[in-house]
């Protein structure tokens, strides 16, 4: 494939628990489950990023080498420790989080990548609203806006991180704006604006300037929105074995077919137009199987 695909966000080491015993331990962060799930797709994958130098940091440093996603722009600092999130199950196989931090004193060099025409970004989640990381984020997001990259926004806003400020709000506004595309869920939109339906959700991102919404509602299916069309994708009835990475791997199968399917003849606007019900089919595929293992990603 032709499109280098970049994934900017947290990378931490996901502890699950269920019935109080643990049950899996995993590299984690919505942009790097996304970033796995593309490498093992075959897709050249990149993943911007922060990590400690220490136990839990090289071993995700190593497990994302194994798993096909490049590593050359992942900030590795010398001090503080790799971030660690705790996720309790609850009986329908949602986690809810708490994330043990211990971040380096030390600033440490970013890199950006030198975008090219024809690459494609994911961004989101509450990495891009920490004021530590504001900068950075819009920085990176600038740079690729000049050299014309598509730009993916999955908000990723889960209870533990509300209720939001007003200036968080702005920023999730700012990043919609930024973006050609937005995937989220109602639960992300619901906790943000207080909305679930699909017509609330796309009259708050059309109306902030970007003119492509996925929805994905869980056991309700998923939605394509723009300004023309509608689609809907049903969701296989399944008896889920964890949600955990169902929405990353969304992401990933929309960027996959994506990645597939654009060309230098044909717009984004007429692939989503032509090709949606791929796009839509794939992803909810590829996110229900997810769901169906312990792992964030799609499998080998």
């Amino acid at each position: 494939m032709k499109h280098r695909i970049f994934t900017l966000g947290e990378s931490v080491l996901d502890i699950v628990f269920e019935h109080g015993r643990v049950v899996s331990a995993t590299s984690g962060g919505a942009m790097l489950n996304t970033a796995v799930s593309l490498g093992r797709l075959g897709c050249k994958t990149f993943l911007i990023s922060e990590l400690s130098d220490d136990l839990c940091g090289n071993l995700i440093l190593n497990f994302l080498q194994r798993n096909n996603v490049n590593t050359d722009f992942i900030t590795v600092h010398k001090s503080g420790k790799t971030t660690v999130a705790i996720a309790l199950l609850n009986e329908m196989k949602d986690a809810e989080y708490d994330f043990y931090r211990s971040e380096s004193k030390m600033p440490a060099p970013f890199v950006i990548p030198d975008f090219e025409e024809g690459d494609m970004l994911l961004f989101g989640s509450f990495y891009s609203l920490n004021i530590k990381n504001r900068d950075k984020v819009l920085n990176i997001i600038s740079a690729s806006k000049k050299k014309g990259v598509l730009i993916l926004y999955d908000p990723n806003i889960r209870k533990a991180h509300c209720p939001l400020s007003k200036k968080e709000k702005n920023w999730i506004l700012e990043n919609i704006a930024l973006s050609d595309i937005v995937r989220g869920s109602d639960e992300d939109f619901d906790n943000i604006f207080g909305v679930g339906s699909l017509n609330d959700i796309y009259n708050i991102v059309s109306r902030n300037g970007c003119r492509y919404l996925f929805l994905t509602q869980g056991a309700k299916g998923a939605w394509f929105k723009n300004s023309k069309m509608e689609f809907y994708c049903a969701a296989k009835k399944i008896q889920p074995i964890i949600s955990i990475g169902a929405g990353d791997t969304f992401n990933a199968g929309i960027l996959y077919e994506i990645s597939r399917l654009l060309s230098d003849s044909i717009s984004l606007d007429d692939l989503l137009n032509i090709h949606i019900e791929k796009i839509m089919k794939t992803a909810s595929e590829i996110a229900t199987e997810v769901c169906m293992s312990m792992v964030n990603y799609v499998s080998r």
